[in-house]
């Protein structure tokens, strides 16, 4: 029987595919992932192929009891389990039921930091809280045995910070056959369309975006998922009566948002400098752009105008320079020129910037801790 390296992340997985590769990277080896999450009211059915999975119910949503009641769960679950294991946190909401399971079960812990938690936008104008996660951090960090990171900033950042060692798994996707359709409302066919894909949260750029449509003819936005701000934007749109000009997919499953962005024309990532995290973020967007071959406009920060300037797919801009911004929306949806060489670069960019090329990088780190990894 096959040993278990339980996997703990705090969303419900349906959309977290960065997750679900490194499992399904993982199922081959001599370890059979377990992944541990949420589940909330209208989350849907989850099968992955080769991963056992379980998802918690809680009470509580968001604040203190809801990352105090997750952790509650997941240390009983986790120490509960028979025979010896592996456990992969994802980010530092679920690092301390297993540093504490490592502990008392003697089991090797990896931790995947996703971002810079400690410099989210929601923790940066709460002094107390944000205090409180440092702590954490600094406590918990240098106990775990292995560690990665999404990008070269981040791992050279947390390796001077806590004297361990950071390497990097980029999270980029695996080549894609989209198989599926996506079919936008009516009005919208026919349009240029400018997509962004990820949570809907502040400081992403999108007012300015949608406070530019009105001079984009012809143009359409789309923006595909949720979040904390996606009610405010619904409105701004109505306010603003753009309903023909802007469209919100709502949470979309792999596959169809697969499908959506091969028919953009443009990709967006416009995060602002509020914070540390979104200035040294490397989202998995753009990669999820240049693998359709979508031209990109990102905003100018280290380590995406790095990707930007090294495969030459797009252009980087300060996104509070409204008039910038628009000047180089409109290049890069009507300079035909420029963006039938983008696209090229996107689709050799592609050969490099995949998940089964990064994969190979993963089980290089994972074999540190001694897992072999079984032919197929």
């Amino acid at each position: 029987m096959k040993k278990k390296i339980y996997i703990s992340v705090i969303n419900d997985l349906v959309t977290d595919q960065r997750v679900q590769r490194i499992a399904a990277s993982l199922s081959k080896s001599d370890y059979t992932p377990f992944l541990l999450g949420r589940k909330l009211r209208k989350s849907p059915a989850l099968i992955l192929n080769g991963v056992e999975i379980k998802r918690f119910k809680l009470l509580f949503n968001k604040g203190f009891l809801f990352y105090a009641f997750f952790n509650i769960r997941l240390f009983f679950f986790l120490v509960s389990r028979r025979g010896k294991g592996i456990l992969l946190s994802n980010d530092l909401d679920t690092l301390p039921a297993n540093y504490l399971v490592s502990k008392i079960r003697g089991w090797k812990l990896v931790y995947d930091s996703h971002e810079y938690f400690t410099e989210v936008p929601e923790l940066s104008n709460r002094k107390l809280v944000r205090a409180f996660w440092l702590q954490l951090e600094r406590f918990l960090v240098p106990g775990v045995n292995l560690a990665y990171t999404v990008n070269d900033t981040l791992a050279k950042m947390y390796s001077a910070k806590y004297g361990l060692k950071f390497h990097v798994i980029r999270n980029v996707p695996g080549k894609v056959s989209v198989m599926t359709t996506y079919d936008l409302p009516p009005g919208f066919s026919g349009k240029k369309i400018i997509l962004y894909q990820g949570a809907i949260n502040k400081d992403r750029g999108l007012e300015e975006i949608i406070s530019l449509m009105p001079r984009l003819d012809d143009t359409v936005l789309v923006i595909a998922g949720e979040g904390d701000i996606s009610v405010k934007l619904k409105e701004l749109v109505v306010k603003e009566g753009l309903e023909s000009k802007v469209h919100f997919t709502g949470r979309l499953c792999p596959q169809k948002l697969h499908a959506l962005t091969k028919r953009a024309d443009l990709g967006i990532s416009l995060e602002r400098k509020s914070n540390l995290n979104y200035y040294y973020a490397l989202p998995n967007k753009l990669f999820d752009y240049i693998m359709a071959s979508v031209p990109v406009v990102c905003s100018g920060f280290p380590e995406m105008k790095r990707i930007i300037d090294d495969f030459k797919v797009g252009m980087s801009v300060k996104s509070d320079n409204k008039e910038l911004l628009y000047e180089i929306l409109y290049e890069v949806l009507h300079n035909t020129e420029k963006r039938k060489e983008w696209q090229e670069n996107c689709i050799l960019a592609s050969q490099v910037l995949n998940w089964e090329l990064e994969e190979e990088k993963l089980i290089a780190v994972y074999s540190e801790l001694g897992l072999v990894f079984l032919p197929k």
